[in-house]
């Protein structure tokens, strides 16, 4: 966007009118233009939404360039596993001037600064978004998205491995079994490194901290999908949850992840240290009455493979 002539101001005000259009709250119409000045301020970074009430809490979404979506659907951009939540509740429209939300005819409807949106609503600095039971906080600075993404990263990943933490990773799980109930598959990857105690005991509490972060920076960087969620679910136990994932899919991806992990060499200090594992892999069925009955079971198939000589994935039969 060029300044300093006056095609440039013209063209400014041509489109402070039209975003003054689209300026939208409710049933209400809003006049709030914004200049060249602004805008170009505006666009060095990605507009987020912050979650600040729900089971995201602290989470960021950062808004590219575009569109994108809000449902319950697991397939969604932003995916709000709430049976308040429509499968494909709400879109985003980012275009030069701001972004832009519109409802898409969802069945609890969509809530700016508690007014109901009926049309496309213009978003400006502190807006409320509710969908369902979640609210969302729009924001247009980098600082602020920055600074929650960092208090959010604190809260839900683990220190040492920086995969997530097993409260957020039980958290996600519940949330993916809430959308499983409407006929989405679901399934889960048991991890539990081989005879960890004998590697801290063999080559010190440092070294097993380095096979710890190691096998994570591997699984995250080669195998595990993006819409996974890989997390610490204690000591050397590690959990996947693989939403919109068949059982096939996530037995093949447990097979890569034993592969990978077995075939990396983890020399630590000059000394290499042998790593295996032992996996479990299960998909959700409705007899499954919470996400730590899910884990149980899973949890026997990851028994299952250490009892028949670890280095293993097992899964139902």
């Amino acid at each position: 966007m060029e300044q300093g002539n006056g095609s440039s101001s013209k063209k400014g005000d041509a489109k402070s009118q039209d975003w003054e259009k689209i300026r939208h709250t409710g049933t209400k119409t809003e006049v709030g233009s914004i200049n060249d000045t602004q805008a170009q301020a505006l666009f060095r970074y990605d507009p987020a939404l912050i979650v600040i009430q729900g089971d995201l809490v602290g989470r960021v979404f950062r808004i590219p360039e575009g569109k994108i979506n809000i449902g319950r659907h697991a397939g969604c951009h932003i995916s709000v596993s709430q049976r308040l939540v429509s499968s494909n509740h709400a879109e985003l429209r980012r275009v030069e001037l701001g972004v832009i939300l519109e409802d898409l005819n969802s069945t609890n409807g969509t809530l700016v600064n508690g007014n109901l949106v009926k049309h496309p609503v213009g978003l400006k600095p502190g807006d409320l978004i509710k969908i369902g039971n979640t609210v969302f906080k729009y924001v247009d600075k980098e600082l602020d998205a920055q600074f929650s993404e960092e208090l959010h990263k604190q809260s839900t990943r683990d220190a040492l491995t920086n995969v997530f933490n097993r409260a957020y990773v039980m958290k996600a799980l519940g949330a993916s079994i809430e959308v499983a109930k409407s006929g989405f598959s679901l399934c889960i990857v048991l991890i539990d490194l081989d005879h960890f105690k004998k590697i801290n005991d063999t080559h010190g509490h440092v070294a097993g901290d380095f096979v710890l972060k190691e096998s994570c920076r591997l699984l995250l960087e080669n195998v595990v999908r993006s819409d996974d969620s890989l997390g610490r679910y204690g000591g050397e136990e590690f959990i996947v949850v693989m939403p919109d994932c068949s059982l096939s899919d996530a037995a093949g991806v447990a097979e890569r992840i034993r592969k990978t992990l077995e075939s990396h060499e983890f020399i630590y200090e000059g000394k290499k240290i042998p790593v295996t594992a032992s996996l479990g892999v299960l998909q959700w069925l409705p007899k499954f009455t919470s996400p730590e009955d899910f884990i149980q079971s899973c949890d026997e198939l990851l028994y299952k493979s250490k009892q028949n000589g670890r280095n293993r994935v097992s899964g139902p039969t």
